[in-house]
Formats: C-alpha cells, structure tokens, sequence
C-alpha cells in the first residue's frame, strides 16, 4: 500500500501564541482512506491539548506523489482546562519507535499545560505526570490502531540507493529544467525522488534538496531546476541519491513515550514553522 504523509497543523490563542505543526505518516490504500479520522482518534490527540489551542486542520498527501493531496478541516479545540497552558516553544520529546522494523523518531508534543511535565527540584530531572503519560500512550495505541507509522528512509549503503558524483548542472537546454551528469547512473525513472546533497551554495543556490525525476538516461538526470542564469555550470562537489523509504515501521506503543522536556523557537508567531529544535539538556561552555 502507498505511504501518505499526514501535516497536522494546531494554533495557540493569545498575544504569545502562534501556529505550529505535526508530521505523521500513515499506511493506507488510497488517499481517500488516508483523509479519514474518525472522533475517536481526533479526541485521542485532543485530550492532552489545551482549550486554549485548537487542531484547525490536517493536509494529506502521497509520500512518492505530493501533488496528490488534500486538506481535511477539523477546527478542535483542545480538551484540557484544568490548569494553564504551556508556552508554545514548550515541548514533550516523545521517542516513537517501532517493532516490526527497525526505525524510531522523535515527536515534539506540543499544546500541552503547565501539570504536564516539570523538573525534579532535588535531581534536576525531567519528570511526566501520570496522566498526561497515560494521554500519550492512549494517542499512541490509537495512532497504531490507525496505521500510522514512522517510514524512516532507506539509506544509501542499500543496494540502488547510493549516491552518484555530480560532475555537471546544465541549465542552458530547456527553460526551468537542469540536467545533471552524474559519474554513475542512478536506478532512478521519471517521477522518482532523489535528494542532492553537498553542492555549493554560492555557485548552484537552492539546489541542495529534494527533487522529483524529470527524465533519467545513463548518467544524465533532468529535473526542475534553474542554474543562474541558464548557465552550464561544473562543480567538484554534490552529490545525488534516489530518496526511498521504508514502508510498514508501523508505531509500537509499548516502546514509545515522552523522553524529555524540549522547546522549539519559531521566527514567527504567525507561520506554520514548527521552528528550531533545542532540548535544552546541555550547559552552556561559551561565552
């Protein structure tokens, strides 16, 4: 079954407030089946949210395929009115993991309030209330319940997914497409995801990054992308590999839960950036 990657995007009330997001990803037969979420599962999630944050929707789209997408609109407040909301940059780092194969990946649980998580005032450690444990590992079951799983993605020393050298980007052939030769033909067709890694900034901007396959013959590999001005342009560095991912990492709730406290800082409280990650567990050795 295809694979469908699943942005759920929440919003805080308030002055400090702002939008953040989650990424999940999940197994099903169509994208028809993956749009759907039932009460049930929505509550789940719902539980450990504050009223003062709200579930506004969830963008569906196929992992190999995102132009093949659509939005669901939820528009749910949270549950949980008994104490104060967290600060939006605060975070429950819950390791999920999975069984069936080997992956796990962190989810930055955000929206909660302030009984959900504290430091030790004797050791100084991150500690979880039982509650709010148990309203994780209720989101969790649910979530397997539902198909959703942690899709790592396949690594290069795996056979067909190891990168090839860039020798040249010519962007001079066709207006918005590059073609890429490579030292080494990729096992790559049209409509395929590669990532390029390694290229100079300076010389080839914006080209670090994930790309859908335009054409791929021998070592010439097309894609959209444009080099400064249409120029043919040879670099030393770069690298391309086919972007693959493992399906069926289905979540196992029994080996997953909140790790540590963390916070993210968003640049601003009015986008959907989930913003720069810092666990905060380390000291300070610089001035």
């Amino acid at each position: 079954m295809p694979d469908f990657k699943m942005v759920w995007s929440f919003a805080a009330n308030g002055q400090k407030g702002g939008k953040w997001s989650e990424v999940w990803y999940r197994s099903a037969s169509s994208i028809t089946e993956a749009s759907v979420f039932t009460n049930a599962l929505l509550n789940k999630r719902l539980k450990p949210l504050h009223s003062t944050n709200t579930l506004l929707k969830i963008r569906v789209s196929e992992v190999l395929n995102p132009r093949s997408t659509t939005v669901v609109n939820v528009r749910k407040v949270g549950v949980e009115v008994n104490f104060d909301p967290n600060p939006i940059a605060t975070a429950a780092v819950v390791t999920v993991s999975s069984s069936v194969k080997a992956a796990t990946r962190r989810w930055w649980m955000r929206g909660g309030d302030v009984d959900d998580m504290h430091r030790d005032k004797i050791s100084g450690n991150d500690v979880f209330s039982a509650g709010f444990l148990t309203d994780v590992k209720d989101c969790l079951i649910a979530f397997a319940a539902a198909g959703f799983e942690i899709l790592p993605v396949q690594k290069p020393a795996v056979n067909g997914f190891g990168p090839s050298n860039i020798k040249q980007v010519d962007g001079s052939l066709v207006q918005g497409k590059s073609v890429l030769t490579l030292d080494a033909p990729l096992t790559a067709n049209a409509g395929d995801l590669v990532i390029i890694t390694k290229t100079s900034p300076k010389d080839l901007p914006g080209l670090n990054g994930r790309f859908t396959v335009i054409a791929s013959v021998g070592p010439l590999l097309t894609i959209a992308y444009v080099t400064p001005q249409a120029q043919t342009i040879t670099t030393l560095t770069g690298q391309v590999r086919k972007l693959g991912y493992i399906s069926g990492a289905t979540i196992d709730p029994a080996i997953s839960g909140p790790a540590f406290i963390g916070s993210r800082k968003s640049h601003s409280p009015f986008t959907g950036s989930r913003g720069a990650k810092s666990a905060k567990r380390g000291l300070r050795t610089s001035r």
